[in-house]
């Protein structure tokens, strides 16, 4: 009767870390289908205008840069990055620079 208890906790538990696992990789696939939105409207205004939008509100007049984001800040007239928050103290970054998403504590 013991075994089947402690082998039904621990079904329940491995199932919870489960769950939780593809919780976030289900969250940082949605935050990067979403910021690559926001990249294709940066490359477009910096096509069309020759520059790169000095705030998110030049491209998207929707996007309240509340919550999780997708934030956009210009780093230098070439050079600009999109991040998310995540938690209270983590973010996913996507950096025109190398193309690509980090994770940053």
């Amino acid at each position: 009767m013991k075994k089947k208890v402690i082998i039904s906790i621990g079904i329940a538990i491995l199932l919870f870390i489960g769950s939780i696992f593809t919780f976030r990789i289900s969250e940082r696939n949605d935050h990067e289908r979403e910021g690559e939105a926001l990249i294709l409207k940066i490359e477009a205004y910096k096509k069309k205008n020759d520059s790169l939008p000095e705030t998110i509100k030049d491209i998207d007049h929707s996007n309240v840069e509340m919550g999780e984001g997708p934030y956009y800040e210009k780093i230098t007239d070439t050079d600009y990055r999109i991040y998310f928050n995540i938690g209270f103290d983590k973010q996913l970054i996507f950096s025109s620079k190398t193309g690509k998403w980090e994770d940053e504590p």
